[in-house]
């Protein structure tokens, strides 16, 4: 017998990372294809999940200081940020792996749920598991 509520559930898990990672995707492709600046980190805060959040202050193309919000960093590092024009508000991070980890991390996620989800409707271990 089939448990159709797990069953949707997973797969709906599954289907409600893809467009989170499709959204943050589209903002990191957006901050790479705008413009850039170069930052600097100012200071280092604690965030509740145990990781940390970077003030970075930079000049925006209208000569204009901003300061914006990103992961990781140490005080006095030099960063890269890309945003859209017009927006430097929204600059973010850009370089690395480390800047599509997200996208990548919920993608994976997604895949994995469905999998799952297969397995549970077919009656089958889920290919995931079957890697090993």
């Amino acid at each position: 017998m089939i448990d159709t509520t797990g069953t949707l559930f997973t797969g709906g898990m599954g289907a409600a990372t893809w467009p989170a990672a499709g959204w943050d995707a589209r903002r990191q492709w957006r901050a790479r294809s705008g413009l850039r600046a170069t930052g600097l980190v100012t200071q280092v805060r604690a965030t509740a999940r145990g990781g940390s959040s970077s003030v970075v202050r930079f000049v925006a193309e209208t000569t204009t200081p901003q300061r914006v919000n990103v992961d990781g960093g140490r005080i006095g590092e030099e960063v890269q940020l890309g945003y859209p024009a017009g927006m430097p508000q929204q600059a973010r991070r850009i370089g690395g792996i480390g800047s599509w980890g997200f996208s990548l991390m919920a993608t994976l996620v997604g895949a994995v749920f469905f999998s799952v989800a297969e397995g549970l409707l077919t009656n089958m271990t889920p290919l995931v598991f079957r890697l090993h």
